[in-house]
Formats: structure tokens, sequence, C-alpha cells
């Protein structure tokens, strides 16, 4: 009987906090290299601010929080995970700015009671530590071919990722090398210091908290050595 009760309390409680989530406003804020800012939509009776990039946005964005319309964002201003972020307390900050180093990006900001279950958040508009949101992109075409040869070439242009990077090396014998922003190069089968390493049908890949934004150039142990490249 005992059990049965605390099992009541607590999921009574799970309602009242279900309940007790409302939405004071939503606003949106386009955003490109140079900075632009927007009210936040609600007062401060709806302290949790929600920031979601919304679908198709392709540039890295960096926000800053403010209290009047002049705030500014930079490049060296905190980035933007890739699902969004969810503050518990926008504190005395009416103001968001955004910026992107490349590329373009559209931003979703709603104001609730609190932030949603299950999404992580920071503890307020002031700091914190920020943690990834469990957001994942969606969408198709990510995937394509490309060809390695024996000199250095451009397989993916500088910021074609914001959300994933994938490579994979389909080659049975080759290896590739893979340089980020520079030329590849390769001695044999070893590629030089500061380059990264594909072994024969090996892949690496990068997502969530940090994918390269560099041109990534290519260069192969054998010609035509076949690469899966993703990225979106």
């Amino acid at each position: 009987m005992k059990k049965c009760l605390i099992a009541f309390v607590f999921y009574s409680l799970s309602i009242v906090a279900v309940l007790a989530q409302a939405i004071g406003g939503n606003n949106s804020l386009s955003v490109t290299t140079t900075t632009a800012n927007v009210a936040l939509p609600a007062s401060a009776a709806y302290p949790a601010v929600l920031i979601v990039p919304a679908p198709g946005s392709t540039g890295e964005v960096f926000y800053n929080f403010g209290t009047t319309n002049a705030v500014t964002a930079t490049v060296s201003s905190p980035s933007l995970p890739n699902g969004g972020i969810c503050f518990a307390s926008q504190g005395p900050k009416t103001y968001l700015a955004a910026i992107t180093s490349s590329g373009a990006a559209t931003l979703r900001i709603t104001q609730l009671t609190q932030c949603p279950q299950g999404f992580n958040f920071v503890a307020g508009t002031s700091g914190g530590v920020v943690v990834v949101t469990p957001m994942p992109s969606k969408g198709a075409g990510a995937y394509s071919s490309a060809t390695v040869g024996t000199s250095d070439s451009t397989i993916l242009a500088a910021s074609s990722a914001s959300y994933m990077l994938d490579l994979v090396n389909n080659s049975a014998t080759a290896t590739v090398c893979i340089n980020f922003g520079a030329t590849a190069t390769i001695s044999g089968t070893l590629c030089a210091a500061g380059e990264y390493t594909l072994p024969p049908l090996w892949h690496r890949s990068w997502e969530n908290n940090f994918i390269p934004t560099d041109a990534i150039h290519a260069i192969a142990s054998a010609a035509s050595t076949p690469l899966t490249v993703g990225a979106k």
C-alpha cells in the first residue's frame, strides 16, 4: 500500500509539472555574416529561452544576449549547438544577437515557463556550461561519392558541413590522407603531421559538438581510390 501511495504521489507531481508548462511567445531571427538582433518574445514571467536553428540553416551561429537593441554578436561569441539550446533563465537580458561565420541561418526563439523535459539546458543567459540538445537534423542527399588520386584534390568546399561530416575510405588496399584547409600530402602510405589518416575500409565522422568547416583536401596512395563523403 505504501509503495502504491508513493508511486501515485510521483505520478501526480509529473502531471502538475506538465500542466505548469506554458509558452509566453515566439520570435524569429534571420542570421547572416552581419550581426543582427531581436527582442525576446515575452517577459521574465516566462524565464526559459529556447533557441533552435530552423531546417535549412547552413551557417554556424554565434550568439550573445543583451539588455538593449544595441547588443551585437561576433564570431568570438558562444557557438550555438547544432540542435539548439534552452536557457533556464533569461535573467535581465531582453535581446538576442547572432551572427554566422559563413552561410545563413534562421533562429526560432520561444519563451516558456521552463525548459522542456528531456531537453538539455544551461543555467542562465549570463553563463553556465553549454550542453548539446538531443534534436537530430534529418534530410536526404547528404552522401555522395568522390574519387581520390595520387595528387591533392579538394573533395569538399569550405562550409559545406554544419550538422555532420562523414568520410569513408571504400578501398580495401589504399590509404587516404585528409587535410583541412590545406594541401594534402602522402609518402607511401604515411600521412604528414597535422593530417588525418583513413586506412583501407576505414571511416571518420564528426557531429554534435564540433564539425570542421574547412575545405577538405585528400590524396591517396593509389589512383582512383573511392571515397564516400557525407556532409549536411
